[in-house]
């Protein structure tokens, strides 16, 4: 790619790449986007994007990647979303992530993470981030590593059995929360207390089987709220009554005997 450097736009996706090298996009001083999904990466040097300060979108997608040089996106500092869903990676440093202070959305969909990626906090412009798919079975408590103004979290598709009490209490900012098809049989009271910004919530295909009381009351921006395919019998009909913005409500596909 030498001499191109009014370039901004490079699609290299679904070819046949396994490796970046060291200065691979070396001269691609002005590039904003750069698409690699559907490859066949299994390795990126730490080097591959150090030329790529103007970069603003990355897409790792639908690759090999198990693991990442801890200094890899260090020079990326006007990126603003990053994509590395269907890959393998297990963990994600804190290393990894770190100067990505213009990042406002990262997908890590289909991985097979254990752990939430550390020190999300110094993400200061992160407002949405999709973990679905992956093999998550539990959540810090306080979920201190992730930035407050953060509006949109899947969490969706993964293996939590329970969610501590406060998980969410410091991501006041959240508009859309799903927690979609895990494990989860009861929810702590209060949950969702601090969520008042609340605008989307899914709950649906876990395993719950009554609501504890006032669950939902801090939710008066709440427009759409899933519980279907749970192992609900009875919510009292005041459950629902502080969700006076609610437009969508889902419970089918659970026990009820009474309504």
């Amino acid at each position: 790619f030498e001499g191109l450097t009014g370039l901004q736009y490079l699609n290299l996706y679904s070819n046949e790449l396994s490796r970046l090298e060291v200065g691979v996009f070396d001269g691609l001083t002005s590039l904003l986007s750069l698409e690699l999904g559907r490859n066949n990466l299994r390795e990126v040097s730490a080097g591959a994007f150090r030329s790529l300060s103007s970069l603003q979108g990355l897409s790792l997608w639908d690759n090999e990647i198990s693991d990442l040089p801890a200094t890899v996106f260090s020079k990326l500092t006007s990126l603003q979303t990053i994509d590395m869903s269907n890959n393998y990676l297990t963990s994600l440093s804190a290393g990894e992530l770190s100067g990505l202070t213009s990042l406002r959305g990262i997908s890590l969909m289909y991985n097979q993470l254990t752990s939430i990626p550390k020190r999300l906090s110094n993400l200061t412009s992160l407002q949405w981030m999709y973990l679905t798919g992956n093999q998550l079975a539990s959540l810090p408590a306080g979920l201190t590593d992730f930035p407050t103004n953060l509006g949109i979290l899947y969490l969706e598709m993964n293996l939590l059995g329970e969610v501590p009490e406060g998980a969410f209490d410091r991501l006041v900012s959240l508009t859309e929360l799903s927690l979609h098809m895990n494990e989860l049989s009861s929810l702590p009271p209060g949950l969702f207390d601090r969520l008042t910004s609340l605008n989307w919530l899914s709950l649906s295909n876990n395993h719950l089987y009554s609501l504890p009381a006032g669950i939902f009351d801090s939710l008066t921006n709440l427009w759409i709220l899933y519980l279907d395919h749970n192992q609900l019998t009875c919510v009292p009909s005041s459950a629902f009554q502080p969700l006076t913005a609610l437009i969508i409500l889902d419970i089918s596909s659970n026990n009820f005997t009474c309504i």
